[in-house]
C-alpha cells in the first residue's frame, strides 16, 4: 500500500496523462465487456495494464487484471481467465479492496470449476465464504457454501 501511495506523489504531467489514460482504458473495457466484445474488452484491459504498472498504479493494474480475467472468461479461455484473476486478486487482497478481492476469489471459483482443479475451487470457495462472512456478503457465502458441500470429497 505504501507503494502505490508513494507512486503517485512523484507522478510527472505525463505520468498524470498516462494514468488518465489507464483510467480510461479501463472503461472502455467495461463497455465492451456489456456489449460481450471479448476481444475488445481483451485489449482495453491489456492497455489499462501497461499504462497502470509502470506507474506503480497497482489498483490501475488490479482493476487492468480483473478485466482482461472478465474478458477472457467472456472467450472461454479458461487458464488465462484463472492467471488473471489470480493476480487481480493478489493486488486486491495486498490494497486491501475486499469487494474486487471477493470478486477475483468467485473468479478464480469459476475458472477452475471449469478446468475441472476441484481443490483449487475449493480453496477459493473457501477463502470467499470466510471474506463473504467478514464483510457481510451473506447471498454470495451461502451460494458459495452450497458449492462447496458439491464439491467430491477429498
Amino acid at each position: 500500500l505504501s507503494d502505490y501511495v508513494a507512486s503517485f506523489v512523484g507522478f510527472s504531467a505525463e505520468d498524470e496523462r498516462q494514468f488518465r489514460g489507464g483510467q480510461k482504458a479501463f472503461g472502455e473495457a467495461r463497455a465492451a465487456l456489456k456489449k460481450k466484445d471479448a476481444k475488445a474488452a481483451l485489449a482495453a484491459a491489456q492497455d489499462c495494464l501497461a499504462k497502470a504498472q509502470p506507474l506503480g498504479d497497482w489498483w490501475g493494474a488490479q482493476m487492468g487484471h480483473s478485466g482482461s480475467a472478465r474478458a477472457q472468461e467472456l472467450a472461454k479461455n479458461w487458464r488465462a481467465a484463472l492467471e488473471s484473476w489470480s493476480i487481480a486478486r493478489d493486488l486486491a487482497h495486498d490494497l486491501q479492496l475486499q469487494g474486487d478481492e471477493l470478486q477475483a476469489l468467485a473468479g478464480m471459483a469459476r475458472c477452475c470449476q471449469e478446468l475441472q482443479l476441484l481443490e483449487r475451487e475449493r480453496t477459493a470457495l473457501t477463502m470467499a465464504v470466510a471474506l463473504a462472512g467478514r464483510i457481510g456478503a451473506t447471498k454470495d457465502a451461502a451460494a458459495w457454501s452450497k458449492r462447496l458441500a458439491e464439491l467430491p470429497a477429498r
